[in-house]
């Protein structure tokens, strides 16, 4: 049993990528069920229809364009010609025709209330898997339709529907890498599997580097739309991190600072908040100014403490300035002064107060603090 098994493991995706007869859909081979009719109708506008199809079929393609003109002016019979020409084109190859055949038949065509091409799921998975033949960049389309299809009246197929999928997931394209992710954490259409939904979902993360896939991190922190886990979360903000995102990094230096996702490591929070701080993030300055400032994770050091602080008061982060100054005014890791200490306390104000007034009430509660030693900011 299992040797039968291998073998029509072994055998499928041939059948997924035979020609128009195989045992999924044994008569999907598109027919000839559309008919040119004639309209009355001596410059290209003024042409009778059937002038322009036979112009067409002698491959000129002003003929070609006035008849797909015709049929964007909401003519019925012209459409009929404009798809009839696109099969030919299919059969001869050309795979982003057959694409756009297979998304045409998806749907059909109705113009004025009357139905002008009849909807045909069989001409559209026809038509998507030729384009899929021909061009990899096409089988997204024709994957979809085995594991996505049902609700718009495909035969599901799950096994063609991952093959295809893990095919070019594995060539590069993070879309069906991610849809793949989808399909085993939903447990829709696959059985769920959270591990080999973190996969794909970090694999498609890892193609396009772009928001739309490597926002997952975020998602399982939160818990929306797949089960909360820090670790899986920690191994997309560590990824980012590594590509130059400040704010990746910073979360990196809190998960190690909280154990988080991984193992408590301070001096590991303290490597990832100093990289988050040298691409610019003015929070992870400000935490690295307290690290130095009370040897968490790094040796004791004031100055360079009072180093981080302004570095971060600079980026406008508030509680550095406000550390700042009062390390001017207790001379800790810099030069004693007061006249520093009160500018730094100013400019902290200014920044709570700008906050305070955008709802954050931790920074109400320092501003107040300021106010109650004399540093109000007047609008």
């Amino acid at each position: 049993m299992k040797k039968l098994f291998v073998v029509f493991i072994f055998i499928y995706p041939f059948f997924v990528f035979s020609d128009f007869d195989d045992w999924l859909f044994p008569d999907d081979k598109p027919n000839d069920d559309i008919a040119v009719e004639e309209v009355d109708g001596n410059s290209l506008p003024d042409l009778d229809l059937k002038v322009l199809v036979d112009g067409c079929s002698s491959h000129d393609i002003e003929f070609c364009e006035e008849i797909k003109n015709r049929c964007k002016a909401d003519q019925a019979d012209s459409c009929k010609a404009f798809v009839s020409f696109q099969e030919s084109y299919c059969d001869k190859g050309d795979a982003l025709v057959c694409k756009s055949l297979g998304e045409f038949f998806e749907k059909g065509l109705v113009l004025g209330g009357k139905l002008v091409i009849k909807k045909n799921i069989r001409k559209a998975v026809a038509y998507a898997k030729k384009a899929c033949v021909l061009s990899d960049d096409f089988c997204l389309l024709f994957g979809s339709r085995y594991l996505f299809g049902a609700s718009l009246g495909y035969r599901p197929d799950p096994l063609a529907g991952v093959f295809i999928f893990n095919k070019l997931c594995s060539s590069g394209n993070a879309m069906s890498c991610f849809q793949l992710g989808k399909a085993y954490s939903s447990g829709d259409v696959l059985a769920k599997n959270h591990s080999l939904a973190f996969k794909y979902y970090f694999e498609a993360c890892k193609i396009s580097e772009s928001l739309s896939y490597c926002r997952m991190g975020l998602e399982y922190e939160d818990g929306d739309d797949v089960p909360r886990n820090y670790k899986y979360a920690f191994k997309f903000y560590s990824f980012l991190c590594d590509k130059g995102d400040a704010m990746k990094c910073g979360l990196c230096g809190l998960y190690y600072a909280k154990g988080k996702g991984v193992k408590k490591d301070l001096k590991q929070s303290a490597v990832f908040f100093e990289k988050s701080c040298s691409l610019g993030e003015n929070s992870s300055c400000s935490i690295l100014g307290l690290y130095y400032e009370d040897g968490t994770g790094v040796e004791k050091d004031l100055y360079r403490s009072a180093q981080m602080h302004k570095k971060g008061c600079d980026m406008g982060a508030a509680r550095s300035c406000f550390r700042l100054g009062k390390f001017y005014f207790s001379g800790a890791g810099v030069p004693k002064s007061a006249e520093d200490g009160e500018k730094f306390f100013f400019k902290a104000a200014r920044i709570f107060k700008k906050s305070c007034s955008s709802g954050d009430k931790t920074s109400c509660d320092y501003y107040i603090k300021l106010y109650d030693l004399g540093y109000e900011v007047k609008d």
